[in-house]
């Protein structure tokens, strides 16, 4: 199983109004988003940390709640086959997933870890999509109810919900 890691601001689609860069102060006062993604299913898992610093940690809870998500497939006969668990994370050069603490972790784990060339976003497509889509659908969200971009984790939450509500292949 291979989980598509991304950390990022979220500053309202925009992030710059004349070049300058906004302040963002949420309700509860997280900064940034960590989205999980499998690559399989395309089941997106989220996170929101207030300090980069924290990226490991929700990393960390993303994985169980993938691993505490995910179904038990059967074959054939109806005998359950063993159960699907992260195996390979695969990511940004974002500190903390380089970091010595999260090596430990990976090596605790036996989880094998790969990173996207620096500034190519290009290698990362399916991360890079699903993101954009949720941002999109948050900032409409947010320009539908005129709700306060402080209220930025709820709205992104939420899309992730609605996202994840959609994902899979019933409904092609």
């Amino acid at each position: 199983m291979l989980i598509i890691f991304s950390a990022l601001p979220y500053l309202g689609g925009c992030g710059k109004i004349g070049g300058v860069r906004l302040r963002l102060d949420t309700v509860s006062g997280y900064r940034y988003v960590v989205f999980a993604i499998d690559e399989y299913s395309r089941f997106v898992f989220v996170d929101f940390i207030k300090l980069k610093s924290d990226a490991d940690a929700a990393i960390k809870r993303c994985i169980a709640a993938f691993n505490a998500t995910v179904g038990t497939p059967i074959d054939e006969a109806g005998q359950p086959l063993p159960r699907p668990t992260v195996r390979a994370v695969h990511g940004d050069r974002e500190g903390k997933l380089m970091s010595h603490a999260f090596r430990a972790f990976r090596t605790a784990e036996f989880i094998h870890h790969t990173t996207s060339p620096p500034h190519d976003h290009d290698l990362n497509p399916i991360a890079e999509r699903i993101i954009g889509l949720i941002s999109e659908t948050a900032v409409a969200i947010k320009d539908s109810t005129d709700a306060p971009i402080r209220l930025w984790p709820w709205l992104i939450a939420y899309a992730v919900e609605w996202h994840n509500t959609f994902t899979g292949k019933g409904w092609e």
